[in-house]
């Protein structure tokens, strides 16, 4: 399944929410909501994991060789074929994140 990594850059994170559980993101923010325009995109392959769960454990435990971020942590947003997902501290919570607003770097290899 063809599934995308998001994480934010701490370059871009002027509220400081990286590795922030949904619950907090309204106290350093001005709103609940995920803003996709501090990530970067780290990893896009079709992996065999569907389940959220088995994608955190392979990307925060074995990775993935084309995987360019940190292993999966909380506040990180995964995007496969049923839907977008951020990584909170307990599981996982559907959300709104559009792609467009998140920076894709130029030589992220897509597999």
């Amino acid at each position: 399944m063809r599934t995308k990594i998001y994480q934010i850059n701490t370059e871009r994170d002027a509220k400081r929410v990286k590795f922030m559980g949904m619950d907090n993101l309204p106290k350093f923010q001005d709103s609940e909501h995920v803003d996709p325009s501090i990530y970067d995109e780290v990893f896009n392959a079709d992996i065999s994991e569907t389940e959220l769960e088995s994608i955190y454990a392979k990307f925060n435990t074995e990775g993935h060789p084309l995987h360019r971020g940190h292993s999966l942590s909380v506040s990180d947003v995964v995007v496969n074929d049923n839907g977008a997902f951020f990584c909170d501290s307990i599981g996982f919570k559907e959300i709104e994140f559009d792609e467009t607003q998140a920076q894709k770097p130029s030589n992220l290899m897509r597999v």
